[in-house]
């Protein structure tokens, strides 16, 4: 009665397609501002770290000290 359509590869590239630009790349873009967030943050509390409390290294401990 009905007409039964089969889906053929060409489909399935279609929507391995569609999902890339769907899903994967929203993802990659997403973590890559994620990876260069944490980095940057990072950054930023060492320099606020140096700026409020100084360089706390061993050389800079024995002139302050001796």
């Amino acid at each position: 009665m009905g007409a039964v359509v089969k889906a053929g590869r060409r489909s399935d590239r279609a929507s391995d397609v569609r999902w890339a630009f769907g899903c994967g790349f929203p993802v990659v873009i997403g973590l890559a501002f994620a990876t260069l967030g944490t980095v940057v943050e990072i950054r930023l509390v060492a320099q606020a770290h140096v700026h409020c409390v100084g360089d706390l290294t061993l050389y800079d401990l024995a002139e302050r000290c001796g």
